[in-house]
């Protein structure tokens, strides 16, 4: 058992992005049991992680997100700067 209780992993959201993708490398680095979920951009750097374990999935479609975890860490969302569809930007960050 570690520090925050219990070997069910924290699933971190937006691992392909550079905030997911810190905060999912930290917690690693902390020995955490860590599911780093990406949608567009693969993760590379998280592969050398032991427990992290990468997971392409998008928030739109809760069927193919891990159902088991003990912490969220929602770090997942499109810029207007590389997501200009008004639409397409509220259907990610706000329904996903």
């Amino acid at each position: 058992m570690n520090a925050l209780g219990g070997d069910r992993p924290i699933l971190v959201t937006g691992a392909g992005g550079l905030v997911g993708s810190a905060v999912a490398a930290e917690l690693a680095r902390h020995g955490l049991p860590v599911i780093a979920v990406y949608r567009k951009n693969y993760p590379d750097a998280l592969s050398a992680f032991p427990g992290l374990v990468l997971v392409p999935a998008d928030l739109r479609d809760p069927t193919g997100l891990p159902q088991n975890y003990r912490a969220l860490v929602h770090c997942a969302a499109e810029v207007p700067g590389l997501c200009p569809d008004g639409t397409e930007l509220y259907r990610s960050n706000v329904e996903g």
